[in-house]
């Protein structure tokens, strides 16, 4: 393993009345440049990153690029392709916080413990948030699935809210629309655009909802109760199942 080691970047930091963005912007180039070069695994920062507690909102942001740019890298060319597991990150790593802080809390804090069952209970539904090893850059995951998700449904005349493209809601309000108009197609006599609907059904399944769903439904079946959204999700996984048949796993297509 290649450990770069640095320390005390303190950005946002005049000298003399002279603004170091400008030096501190080269120094992240120059970072970036030399973990790619040298295949860097880790970057050690040791004391501080920012010169004050509260940072100018352009040293927030120029750190916020620099961290995008060093995420951004062929995981796979490097050989982590099987490395860790490949799908539920955001709840696995919820599950671990809260099992830490436990182990770690030295008194009960009640407002602690209630955020912390409802984080358990809030994994986004949305297919960014479990797609995230689907893409080469980890920090634009969100981004280029909602891209990939608008030209999909702008290719069948239909258009999601800005933001909205990936919600569980919106995904499965797309298949019925596709569902529908596979019924219309038959129920019109034109059987080539019928199979034409029924393929890409298919097609947004192998693509979207058949790589992530399947986990969604199963964290929502861990909760307990019988709430209107826990049967659902069950309603959803077994539709699932049936629509792929015995011994479908999410992204196994």
């Amino acid at each position: 393993m290649r450990i770069l080691h640095t320390s005390d970047w303190h950005l946002g930091r005049t000298l003399h009345k002279v603004d170091l963005s400008g030096a501190h912007a080269a120094f992240f180039d120059h970072l970036v440049e030399t973990c790619r070069e040298e295949a860097v695994d880790v970057v050690l920062v040791a004391g501080d990153v920012y010169d004050r507690a509260l940072p100018p909102v352009e040293s927030v942001e120029l750190l916020d690029d620099a961290l995008a740019r060093l995420h951004n890298f062929d995981w796979e060319g490097s050989g982590l392709g099987d490395f860790g597991k490949p799908t539920r990150y955001v709840a696995r790593q919820i599950a671990r916080w809260r099992k830490q802080y436990i182990a770690a809390r030295a008194e009960t804090v009640p407002a602690m413990d209630q955020w912390g069952d409802w984080l358990v209970a809030h994994v986004p539904a949305r297919e960014s948030a479990y797609r995230w090893r689907d893409v080469s850059d980890v920090v634009g995951a969100a981004r280029d699935v909602a891209r990939a998700l608008r030209q999909q449904y702008r290719q069948f005349g239909t258009a999601a809210a800005p933001g909205s493209e990936d919600h569980v809601a919106v995904e499965l309000e797309f298949m019925a629309y596709l569902c529908a108009r596979e019924s219309a197609a038959w129920g019109a006599g034109t059987s080539e655009t019928g199979r034409q609907y029924r393929r890409q059904q298919h097609k947004f399944l192998d693509d979207h909802l058949g790589r992530w769903l399947p986990d969604f439904c199963r964290q929502l079946d861990r909760q307990t109760g019988q709430s209107f959204y826990i049967c659902l999700a069950r309603l959803c996984d077994r539709w699932m199942r049936i629509e792929h048949g015995p011994g479908y796993m999410a992204g196994s297509r």
